[in-house]
């Protein structure tokens, strides 16, 4: 069964700043090139969105989303 999650509005605080999670360094680097703050945010928000669902349906402990610049991400 496939679930999605469609989230449109990324100004809800509580999603894009859940100190609980933490980026990789290679995910942290893609998000400091990011031109907005607001792109900045959104990025921070999906990334902690998808590791948050990771945690709750597929019961992965501490998942950690990796890809460099310019890669695809994966989690190892």
């Amino acid at each position: 069964m496939k679930k999605f999650i469609l989230v449109t509005d990324f100004t809800n605080s509580k999603i894009g700043n859940d100190r609980g999670i933490r980026l990789s360094k290679d995910r942290e680097k893609r998000a400091e090139l990011l031109k907005s703050e607001e792109e900045k945010h959104r990025f921070v928000s999906a990334e902690n969105i998808t590791i948050a669902a990771l945690k709750k349906w597929f019961s992965i402990e501490s998942p950690e989303i990796y890809g460099q610049v310019g890669h695809k991400p994966f989690i190892r």
